[in-house]
């Protein structure tokens, strides 16, 4: 280490995992103690070791409060560009009675913030706080004022497990990527959000809540991932660059999405609306949807003709609710897609798609000319049903796609072997592949 030039040594210790190595690199060496002072980025993370320690009457007086690290690490390090402080994620689930009056990893704080961030706010190009939820849930905090009127070149911001207000909040024209995660957010409609980072180019909600008619206009978006557990009014974006969606919500009574440029879309939802405005995809390439409205949906989408990867999954409605019939797709309609490559069905949407194969063999206009993987999740292994569907996509492909079959995990090798084995006996031409599933797409491979 000692040939080695001193910028290329920071260069290494700013990649280590968090304070506490590098804490320990500085007993080895004056050298490497010199030099740590000036990583370019660090990690302070509050342990689940620390916060029990914390707790307990025999070791909290040993326990060098979190917060008192953390200002005194910043201050010592005057050349930070990045910046995670948090509490590590176990913590966050055990915690005592006597957390919910405390505020010692209340990390929000707007107090605390201010004391530590001038230190580090005119280099500082990431920011992340990981806040401690039982603590900050009932106290808003106006961290984002505090931190739009410090962090003037800021590029990367990520806010979790907080209530934030937007009382102050100014412009930041840098920032190029903002995370909001479980976050209680106080601009309803996301006005502010649109005013103040005009500039964004991956924008993250996810499970925030206190949006009632959410409406995110971004001109400069590419990535997005937005998730909606409460049941909003409306839900609009408008983002002319945006290139990549996942949106997760319940069933809003009305959703817009003008994202003429989408290439990669993942669409949950619960329940369709009578109210969409969807404009035409025709740069969709990859699209997965979960709904309960599947054949709904795919109505909605029929001119994206591009699409070369399609996903399926049934959405439940509930233990005590079955699935109903009208929400499935046919193969008609999965003939709107004449150029997939890959079509992926999950195991609800096997089991409704398996009910239509009879007797009769079924026979479609269409063709696919460039399928080359079918993906199946099964939950029951029913060979004639297999049989029919195998032999209903040869019949409608130009070509014979590769078979990918995920059987649900607690299958036996018995049924299992005696599955396979007539499969691959009747299909020779067709290269199998098999898997397992358990949970929700947690996919594995056997053979």
């Amino acid at each position: 280490m000692e040939d080695l030039p001193d910028p290329l040594i920071i260069d290494i210790l700013g990649h280590l995992s968090d304070a506490c190595d590098l804490g320990r690199i500085r007993c080895t060496s004056r050298q490497l103690k010199r030099l740590s002072y000036h990583v370019p980025s660090i990690a302070l993370i509050c342990s689940e070791d620390r916060y029990l320690k914390s707790r307990v009457s025999e070791t909290r007086d040993e326990i060098t409060p979190f917060k008192a690290i953390v200002e005194d690490q910043i201050q010592r390090l005057g050349s930070l560009e990045k910046l995670r402080i948090g509490v590590q994620d176990s913590s966050r689930d055990v915690f005592g009675e006597e957390d919910m009056d405390a505020d010692d990893l209340h990390l929000m704080c707007p107090n605390f913030v201010s004391t530590w961030l001038p230190f580090v706010a005119e280099r500082l190009r990431s920011l992340v706080i990981f806040d401690f939820w039982r603590q900050s849930c009932w106290r808003p905090s106006n961290v984002l004022s505090i931190i739009s009127s410090s962090c003037l070149v800021l590029q990367i911001l990520e806010l979790h497990s907080a209530w934030i207000s937007v009382v102050g909040l100014k412009p930041m024209p840098m920032l190029t990527c903002l995370t909001l995660d479980y976050i209680r957010f106080d601009d309803e409609d996301l006005k502010m959000v649109n005013e103040c980072f005009p500039a964004l180019e991956t924008l993250k909600l996810i499970n925030v809540g206190g949006l009632k008619h959410p409406t995110i206009q971004l001109p400069h978006l590419r990535t997005c991932h937005w998730t909606v557990t409460n049941s909003a009014f409306s839900l609009t974006l408008i983002a002319p660059h945006l290139i990549e969606l996942k949106l997760d919500c319940i069933s809003p009574d009305r959703l817009v999405l003008s994202t003429p440029s989408l290439s990669v879309l993942n669409l949950s939802v619960r329940k369709m609306c009578s109210s969409y405005h969807i404009c035409g995809f025709k740069d969709l390439r990859s699209l997965r949807l979960d709904s309960m409205d599947l054949s709904k949906l795919i109505r909605l989408l029929s001119k994206s003709e591009n699409v070369e990867s399609l996903i399926l999954e049934l959405l439940e409605l509930g233990s005590q609710r079955p699935i109903e019939k009208r929400s499935m797709c046919t193969f008609d309609e999965l003939g709107m897609f004449p150029n997939l490559k890959t079509l992926e069905l999950g195991p609800r949407a096997w089991c409704e798609l398996g009910k239509v194969f009879g007797d009769e063999e079924l026979t479609l206009k269409f063709q696919w000319k460039r399928l080359k993987k079918l993906v199946v999740h099964l939950m029951v292994l029913d060979f004639e049903v297999m049989h029919r569907f195998v032999s209903f996509v040869l019949r409608h492909c130009v070509a014979k796609p590769d078979v990918l079959v995920f059987i649900r995990w607690d299958v036996s090798v018995e049924i299992l072997d005696g599955f396979v084995s007539c499969c691959v006996s009747s299909f020779p031409a067709v290269r199998w592949r098999w898997g397992s599933w358990k949970g929700k797409f947690g996919d594995c491979w056997l053979r």
